[in-house]
């Protein structure tokens, strides 16, 4: 089997977003992400979908896939495809 691969750059494939500052345990019904899992709640969301990586500290590089709306963190990056 002859297979052919082609290479490409991530940003190719992928949107990559930062995420923005929150309080930590604010008011809101809306699942807010740190580098580490949930810190909290929002008001609104800042994206409907997409992966967060955590960008920072001992979390560095740990992987979450929300299945709703959410916030994402300054301590994040939003992959989207």
């Amino acid at each position: 089997m002859n297979e052919q691969w082609e290479s490409l750059k991530l940003k190719d494939v992928f949107t990559f977003h930062n995420g923005k500052k929150i309080k930590p345990n604010g008011d809101g019904e809306i699942k807010a992400f740190g580098s580490n899992g949930i810190i909290g709640f929002a008001e609104k969301s800042l994206f409907d979908s997409g992966i967060v990586i955590g960008r920072v500290g001992a979390y560095c590089g740990a992987l979450f896939m929300p299945k709703e709306p959410f916030w994402a963190s300054d301590n994040t990056i939003v992959v989207k495809s």
